[in-house]
């Protein structure tokens, strides 16, 4: 995927649940002209984050994007586990780890991007275990006015867990006039299928206007 896009110099870019950097170094790697803001709520993550990415291509922030702001409360799951944090409470599939109830600031995308003057977003990575729909419904305002043009969404177990099924994902773009596709090495954007809620199709989707014929044929061209 970063590799399809990388020659349309995107400029704005969100990775939001960022844990130590990783993703936005790779993609950092592809593109010149952009500003990559980061999203990572752990403080230990965070710490981690900041030293991989320092320089001013980077806006990093210790704090979440949901559909309000305020403070919640978020599990955090320590220091080199393969689970990030979750603000999702009635989790089942990590039931078998530890973790500790920690703090956190959230604000909305759409408030962030208001804060920043940010008029258009290239492109939005969200990967929050579980709660990528509250992301989604904070950038409401921005996707109605189809002012993000790629997405990148994780769906798994944790959606579950929050109740928000890929059914509901799907229900949720087409309001707004966005396709999504299963995120594979050949990407075909299709209608909604009852086998998508199987979450064995995820990790990752991704969704565009459907209108955008340029990024449309780019994504789904071998």
């Amino acid at each position: 995927l970063m590799k399809k896009i990388s020659r349309l110099k995107f400029k704005e870019i969100f990775d939001v649940g960022s844990h130590h950097g990783e993703w936005s170094l790779a993609l950092n790697n592809l593109t010149t002209e952009n500003k990559i803001h980061t999203f990572e709520i752990a403080n230990s993550n965070f710490k981690i984050l900041e030293k991989k990415l320092n320089n001013n291509k980077f806006i990093n922030n210790n704090y979440g994007l949901s559909n309000n702001e305020g403070i919640i409360d978020y599990k955090d799951y320590g220091d080199g586990s393969q689970v990030n944090t979750s603000i999702i409470q009635s989790n089942f599939h990590d039931s078998h780890l530890k973790f500790i109830i920690k703090k956190t600031k959230v604000k909305s995308g759409d408030a962030y991007c208001k804060e920043k003057n940010i008029k258009f977003v290239d492109f939005l990575k969200i990967d929050t275990e579980g709660s990528e729909h509250l992301v989604l419904e904070g950038f409401s305002n921005m996707l109605s006015q189809t002012n993000i043009r790629l997405i990148q969404f994780e769906y798994g177990y944790a959606n579950g867990d929050a109740k928000f099924l890929m059914k509901d994902f799907f229900n949720f773009f087409m309001k707004k006039n966005y396709i999504v596709a299963k995120l594979r090495k050949k990407i075909k954007f299709k209608e909604w299928n009852y086998s998508f809620n199987d979450f064995n199709s995820g990790p990752n989707y991704i969704a565009i206007n459907e209108n955008d014929i340029e990024l449309k044929s780019i994504l789904e061209n071998k």
